[in-house]
């Protein structure tokens, strides 16, 4: 957000894509973030001396950060449900049918591996 905590101006980067500041988020409407990224990284290059570079870079920061956390959310869940499967798939094999033990054994697994938090 700029200085005076309001939402940012549309700051056209490429014809049809703009990027914009709001509410704490960067915002870029209809395209893939790393994409996004990576041609708003190039405009960066290309303009340095643009009037709105500061909201630029902030956005920039904060898309990165946005991209980050969710490949971090992504690689969390598919260890999730990799582990999810070996329990179950033990659990076949051993006969284990009581599900309050199979969640049990779960939560057990998840936090030995540290995700014991749900997404």
């Amino acid at each position: 957000m700029n200085e005076a905590g309001m939402d940012s101006p549309r700051i056209p980067i490429h014809t049809g894509f703009y990027i914009q500041l709001k509410n704490g988020k960067a915002i870029n409407p209809g395209g893939k973030d790393q994409e996004a990224v990576d041609l708003v990284a190039s405009w960066i290059s290309d303009n340095p001396s643009h009037p709105d570079l500061h909201m630029v870079l902030e956005w920039l920061q904060l898309k990165r950060q946005e991209v980050q956390e969710s490949e971090e959310v992504h690689n969390r869940r598919a260890k999730r449900a990799e582990l999810d499967a070996l329990v179950d798939k033990t659990a076949r094999g051993v006969g284990l049918r009581d599900e309050t033990l199979l969640k049990l054994v779960r939560e057990v697994t998840r936090d030995k591996y540290g995700l014991t938090t749900e997404e």
